[in-house]
């Protein structure tokens, strides 16, 4: 087996020599997510390769349908028979968060990992991984930078809708220079900031802002304010789908005085979905990892088996223990 490649010159050496290629994500892809795989599959395509973009589940049309190529995912059900001799992920760290189509995946040493979360296990041998990067989309706007070819307008607006989407509109505290400045050239490329940004941040279908509503309306502080917990039950949930109401893990840190957010929602009847949000003094992936979850700093999720009331019940104690620790330091 070939040494594992990091570098991306190697990478797109290894990559321009495939000829079948698996393009996927993680399970519920948001907007990094989609832009980053359709900004690989138009690489792919102006390299003449046979690609598939793949995914578990099949995004929001109302918040993602402005992307180019987006009518060009599939789901595993379309692809059976198929066999592909390569395959690269975009923003996901394990095998188990790509869902369903883990079972198109070759195996490791034909693999490649574009992601800037820490990796969880080793499903790919080969990796393009940068954890103080904001986003999959910016690794992946760094790899098409490498093979030289100009920008299409259609490639410019994947990445520019993958770079804000991670960055939130520019504002997280992880964005740096090298965002606004591939930001930048994905505008004279043809990308338009405001047409991204309408259709990911500011369009909602109103069944999806009906279900935001009623999860604010349910907001709680605990704490002594320091925690805002928004709990959706199923028959909530259900009027909306999940990427539509994201949303609410960012409404978990607006209060005034909060330090942690926490956007609990019941997905299945004994299936519950966690969205951990911080702002600055608690790492929440490392709460996340305490239920086999991960993610950022400022960002992280798990997902818990049993019901809501009882991951609530779970989760409340652990963050006012995190908050108390660094409180009292060391």
């Amino acid at each position: 087996m070939s040494a594992p490649l990091t570098a991306i010159p190697d990478i797109l050496t290894w990559l321009r020599a495939r000829d079948t290629v698996l393009v996927t994500t993680h399970r519920n892809a948001d907007g990094d997510a989609l832009g980053s795989a359709l900004a690989v599959a138009g690489l792919l395509r102006a390299w003449g390769k046979r690609h598939r973009v793949v995914l578990h589940d099949n995004p929001p049309a109302a918040r993602y349908d402005f992307l180019p190529g987006r009518e060009a995912i599939a789901t595993v059900d379309a692809c059976v028979g198929e066999r592909f001799d390569a395959a690269v992920t975009v923003d996901v760290p394990s095998l188990e968060r790509i869902g369903s189509p883990a079972e198109l995946l070759p195996p490791p040493e034909h693999c490649l990992s574009i992601d800037h979360h820490p990796p969880e296990d080793r499903f790919a041998a080969h990796t393009l991984v940068d954890t103080t990067a904001s986003s999959a989309g910016i690794l992946v706007y760094e790899l098409l930078l490498g093979t030289g070819i100009d920008f299409t307008p259609e490639t410019a607006t994947c990445l520019y809708a993958a770079i804000s989407y991670d960055t939130g509109r520019f504002a997280y505290d992880r964005t740096s220079p090298r965002d606004f400045e591939a930001a930048a050239h994905c505008v004279s490329a043809g990308a338009s900031a405001s047409k991204v940004a309408n259709a990911m941040f500011f369009r909602h279908r109103p069944a999806a802002l009906r279900a935001m509503g009623e999860g604010l309306r349910r907001l709680e502080l605990h704490g002594e304010g320091r925690i805002c917990l928004i709990a959706l039950p199923l028959d909530v949930f259900a009027t909306a789908a999940d990427a539509e109401l994201e949303e609410l893990a960012a409404f978990s840190i607006m209060p005034g005085g909060v330090e942690v957010g926490l956007f609990v929602r019941a997905v299945q009847p004994d299936r519950v979905k966690v969205s951990l949000r911080s702002t600055g003094g608690v790492d929440v992936s490392v709460i996340a990892r305490i239920y086999g979850g991960g993610g950022h700093r400022h960002a992280a999720g798990c997902r818990l088996a049993g019901s809501l009331a009882a991951a609530v019940a779970s989760l409340l104690p652990e963050v006012l223990a995190h908050l108390d620790e660094r409180e009292t330091g060391p």
